[in-house]
């Protein structure tokens, strides 16, 4: 995928979109460690949006497969889909104890505030 941008590296344009003669104005940059603006580099941003898109759309393919997987998974197992992927987040995060104590609060919570 090619980005059509009017600047260089530099942020000055060529204007071959438009009226050869507008300016763009310069985004603001975003801040470096030192509080510093960080230089904004054209041909780098190039370079890297196109694999910032590809992974956001690898990442849409993978959340429909994710989401088929445990709806699969819910009517396999005649568990709520919603929790299963809780306790797997769980389990792969190593955060077993904190989801049982939840569990357990909200366990007592609705036995002991039930109508």
């Amino acid at each position: 995928m090619a980005f059509d941008d009017t600047r260089n590296e530099h942020g000055s344009g060529n204007g071959s979109k438009g009226n050869s003669k507008a300016k763009r104005a310069k985004a603001p940059s975003r801040k470096g460690h030192d509080g510093q603006e960080a230089v904004q580099d054209i041909t780098a941003l190039k370079k890297f949006m196109p694999k910032a898109i590809k992974f956001e759309k690898d990442d849409m393919d993978r959340a429909a497969d994710k989401s088929e997987f445990y709806k699969k998974g819910g009517e396999e197992t005649g568990f709520n889909v919603a929790q299963l992927k809780q306790a797997a987040k769980a389990y792969a995060k190593e955060e077993v104890e904190a989801a049982q104590r939840k569990a357990a609060q909200m366990t007592l919570i609705l036995e002991e505030c039930g109508q």
